[in-house]
């Protein structure tokens, strides 16, 4: 079995983390594109909720819960990304994501200096 510790001092891992650092704080977008952004996350989060009420518990076939992930990467902010992954590994924990998802959130846990849970993010290493 694959171990995320005897990963992390390699070469791939470092050049993973350079480019992770060479993120800006904040993307360069328009205030729309800025707004907009937050328009589909408050979107997305009110159908979800919706959801809840209705049904007793989320009914996301169509995987809105992994957009906002990506959303708050491209706003630059990782400390509501963090927020919203707290929200969504306590509302769906055996939930494993698309590939996009567990990237973004990696980016967000290493952003807000959560090294280790980058690695488990992307690594898969409970």
């Amino acid at each position: 079995m694959f171990r995320m510790s005897s990963y992390l001092h390699t070469k791939e891992w470092n050049n993973l983390t350079k480019l992770v650092l060479s993120l800006p704080n904040t993307c360069t977008m328009t205030p729309n594109q800025t707004e907009k952004l937050k328009r589909k996350i408050a979107e997305i989060k009110r159908i979800l909720s919706v959801e809840k009420r209705r049904f007793g518990c989320y009914d996301d076939s169509r995987g809105l819960r992994y957009l906002p992930a990506g959303y708050f990467v491209r706003l630059g902010d990782y400390a509501g990304g963090l927020a919203y992954l707290k929200w969504f590994h306590r509302n769906f924990p055996d939930d494993g994501g698309f590939p996009e998802f567990v990237f973004e959130s990696a980016i967000l846990f290493f952003k807000n200096g959560r090294r280790k849970e980058a690695g488990k993010a992307i690594f898969q290493d409970g």
